[in-house]
């Protein structure tokens, strides 16, 4: 398996993370961003509608502090049941990675959280979005661990868009709620992608040992 294109995206996902942490941080500290205020007056038409305060609140809390470690919880005793204690270790170092990187980013460039139509109390700075990075970085990785065992593209395309639609739903709900810019999930989703594509070739090499093993032999 070639690293190359893999390690491209990786970093082209980071220096585009690196372009708005580095705007956000110089001018956009206190404020949102023309296209944020767009995208967030057109999300709190919906605020009223009690159905979907009650799913995103709900799916939202999914991804939380609490609520993510249970879920993180439960998706590596699925994978230690179905004998991917691999890809549980590969998860359970990315995440850990993700959040102690989140946690500092946030300090560093420091940006308060919209004040207006909070529908939940949250403390704490904005950017990037800890719950949307922690969706990329658990919904990824079942995304990289399942389609090692599909061989059909229909099927690997059809994970991926549902992967990608709950992930969107996670950035989406964020920002319903009134605890964050889209560009702080935006800024999550582009971090994400970034430990995905830059660690994906390291957790290939280290699932299937013997594959990459055979593939020197016959070379």
């Amino acid at each position: 398996m070639s690293k190359k294109p893999f390690a491209l995206f990786g970093v082209l996902f980071l220096i585009f993370f690196v372009g708005l942490a580095a705007a956000i941080r110089l001018d956009f500290q206190h404020s949102p961003f023309y296209f944020d205020n767009i995208v967030m007056q057109f999300a709190y038409r919906f605020q009223g509608n009690s159905l979907i305060k009650t799913l995103f609140t709900i799916y939202t809390q999914a991804f939380g502090d609490k609520g993510g470690m249970i879920t993180a919880v439960v998706v590596l005793l699925a994978l230690f049941i179905f004998r991917q204690w691999r890809g549980a270790l590969y998860f359970a170092v990315l995440t850990a990675a993700a959040i102690a990187l989140n946690t500092f980013l946030k300090s560093v460039i420091g940006r308060s959280r919209p004040t207006g139509h909070r529908l939940m109390a949250e403390s704490g700075f904005s950017f990037p979005s800890g719950h949307s990075l922690f969706a990329v970085i658990l919904l990824g990785t079942l995304f990289i661990i399942i389609t090692q065992h599909i061989h059909n593209r229909a099927g690997r395309f059809f994970l991926w868009l549902f992967v990608s639609i709950l992930i969107l739903l996670v950035m989406a709900s964020r920002i319903y709620i009134g605890v964050h810019y889209p560009s702080d999930t935006i800024g999550a989703l582009l971090l994400g992608l970034a430990f995905l594509f830059l660690t994906y070739p390291l957790y290939y090499r280290f699932a299937h040992p013997k594959r990459i093993g055979s593939h020197v032999a016959h070379h």
